[in-house]
């Protein structure tokens, strides 16, 4: 039950961001490999991936920063987010059964796709209430 757990808390996480938590999954197999044993759990810590990930931060980093770009970059991630979160889930129960491991991903996707949809609504409605105030703001 602990790796369910772990891969869905990581999935979860992955919603908001997907690369952090990427990169915060490197280290930990770095230091716990047991914990994380079967080939998707080493496909994700692979040096190529850490790369990937890395930049990837970085350019999401930059593009929080700029109006507009940011929801962009959010509608974008709607369908990588959950793949990374679907693929960290099932990484996390490793030894499993495949129809135990397609089922975690399963659960992994549902919980990212969840935690995203929460966060970009949420960033949209509050720009829009942002744009909105400073309207008002300067009209009056």
């Amino acid at each position: 039950m602990t790796p369910l757990l772990t891969g869905l808390g990581l999935a979860a996480a992955a919603g908001l961001n997907g690369w952090a938590v990427l990169l915060l999954f490197n280290g930990l197999y770095r230091v716990l490999p047991q914990e994380f044993p079967g080939p998707v759990a080493a496909f994700l810590a692979s040096p190529t991936m850490l790369e990937l990930a890395l930049v990837m931060f970085l350019l999401e980093f930059v593009a929080d920063k700029i109006p507009f770009v940011d929801h962009y970059w959010d509608s974008a991630h709607t369908l990588l987010r959950p793949a990374i979160g679907g693929a960290l889930a099932m990484a996390s129960v490793g030894e499993w059964t495949l129809a135990g491991r397609v089922g975690a991903g399963l659960g992994g996707v549902a919980a990212t796709l969840a935690t995203h949809v929460a966060k970009s609504t949420s960033r949209l409605t509050s720009t829009a209430a942002l744009r909105i105030g400073s309207q008002s703001f300067w009209q009056s």
